[in-house]
């Protein structure tokens, strides 16, 4: 995934003074303002112009040079790679050291070093109190967790089958399911996987198809929707189908039919459910008591589905979306099938790029970006057909420019 990745090399020389900016998705997904780095770059300024009046070198100088040219030179790699900021982690521990250590090179008093320790550790306990992630409110987590295990499941032992192989269809996962089952079941995440016959081509995807194919028991396992139950009963509505089709069918399964799904409650989701005020006593209580996870038996399917059952407007569709792909490959990964519905017309998940590619039926293509409120005109569908068309695609709005030059 491109997520975190700079589009251009100004974004990715500058991105130690992007981590200070107090925005999400800049190097990890939630808000977590980093000043250090941009502290440290300063603070070398500083010591090297203390360094030079007082004309003599610490005694003490050369470990932080080297310990200052490997945190900023591990920059190329982690901006070469992914951006992420979880795969950062050493160099978010050593730069606090670091600022210390630029500080004791300063020429100065005692107390102005330790004025500025303090002014430092001040700035960023503040950034942390601001985004602190160990209040619910703020915190990036899906559940609360108050006691063991994370996800208590009410469910017979004997009423799981202990040869399945559990496939999950979304992130977050709740793999943390996965130890309350037996010990011979097997989990398979699909979401992580394009659907495109490249993807599927992979090396990565072949276990993956294997195990699909294996004839084992297939079991979909997935956050249960108390609002999308049949009246009176624990199964999928047809609008629930609906939804989860697409996600199987991008992987050749399907749900048995007829739907016969197991309820496993849990009373950790019961915050997942997201009560309306408006709701009655009642229903608010229905959605507390069937909150949870289905398992619903699937299959893998006979005969995988064809482009040519496409009709003609998803055709249409599928050939501006193609010649975006063309266009701007990092972004839109060639070689997908698959054209959903959108309720402006159709459209196409890049999951790479985190963003979509929508054509509209009064012949307009649209990017939307995960993280904005509108989606951005790229063109009428006859301009991007025609032979001459291109597109910046370091332009995307939400994501092109440095935190504080985005559009939403």
């Amino acid at each position: 995934m491109i997520r975190f990745l700079a589009d251009t090399w100004r974004d990715a020389l500058l991105r130690p003074v992007a981590m200070a900016a107090p925005n999400s998705s800049v190097y990890i997904e939630i808000a977590a303002p980093d000043f250090r780095f941009i502290l440290a770059l300063g603070l070398a300024v500083l010591a090297l112009i203390s360094v030079r009046k007082a004309n003599r070198r610490p005694p003490d100088w050369l470990p932080t040079l080297a310990l200052f040219a490997l945190i900023f030179l591990s920059f190329i790699p982690w901006m070469h790679t992914t951006g992420n900021g979880r795969y950062f982690m050493p160099y978010l521990i050593l730069i606090g050291p670091l600022c210390i250590a630029l500080i004791n090179l300063l020429q100065s008093t005692a107390n102005m070093k330790v004025f500025l320790t303090i002014a430092v550790l001040g700035l960023q306990g503040f950034a942390l109190y601001q985004n602190t992630p160990w209040r619910p409110v703020d915190s990036w987590t899906w559940i609360e967790w108050k006691d063991a295990p994370y996800l208590p499941l009410e469910f017979a032992k004997e009423a799981i089958d202990p040869e399945a192989i559990y496939v999950t269809i979304a992130v977050p996962t709740y793999s943390l399911a996965a130890p309350l089952f037996p010990a011979s079941s097997r989990w398979i995440n699909i979401s992580t996987f394009g659907s495109s016959d490249t993807d599927k081509q992979s090396a990565l995807y072949a276990p993956v198809k294997k195990a699909l194919q294996s004839g084992k028991p297939l079991k979909l396992f997935m956050v249960s929707a108390p609002r999308s139950m049949k009246d009176g009963s624990i199964q999928p509505d047809q609008n629930a189908i609906n939804q989860i089709t697409p996600y199987l069918e991008a992987h050749d399964l399907r749900l048995k039919s007829p739907t016969n799904c197991q309820l496993i409650k849990s009373k950790s989701m019961a915050p997942t459910g997201f009560i309306v005020t408006e709701e009655s006593p009642a229903a608010r209580e229905r959605v507390i008591e069937q909150s949870g996870f289905w398992i619903c038996p699937i299959e893998y399917a006979v005969s995988p589905r064809q482009s040519n059952a496409l009709t003609a407007e998803q055709l249409g569709a599928k050939a501006l979306f193609e010649k975006m792909e063309q266009i701007c490959p990092r972004f839109f990964n060639p070689g997908q099938q698959g054209v959903s519905y959108h309720r402006s017309g159709f459209q196409r998940r890049y999951s790479v790029s985190d963003s979509f590619l929508i054509a509209t039926g009064d012949g307009h293509l649209y990017f939307k970006y995960d993280r904005t409120l509108n989606p951005q005109l790229i063109g009428t569908a006859e301009d991007v057909l025609s032979p001459g068309f291109s597109f910046d695609c370091t332009k995307f709005k939400g994501r092109a420019g440095l935190p504080w030059e985005r559009e939403i």
